[in-house]
């Protein structure tokens, strides 16, 4: 297991924290994750590149922290 640290940023209410625990959750392989509206710590298998096109495509932007 993994541990990622991610810099997120677009983020500005509780609702933009809730879209990307959600498509952060949908991902096999999530052990633990904690999001706030600047960053994410996320433990698992699921590979760096893998978590970052998740975000994106979730309408946000997520950078290795």
């Amino acid at each position: 297991m993994a541990e990622h640290k991610l810099k997120l940023d677009g983020l500005t209410c509780g609702g933009c924290v809730k879209a990307v625990k959600q498509a952060l959750e949908q991902l096999d392989g999530i052990e633990s994750l904690e999001v706030t509206q600047d960053s994410a710590v996320i433990n698992g298998s699921v590979d760096l590149d893998t978590l970052i096109e998740t975000i994106e495509n979730a309408g946000f932007e997520a950078t290795r922290a």
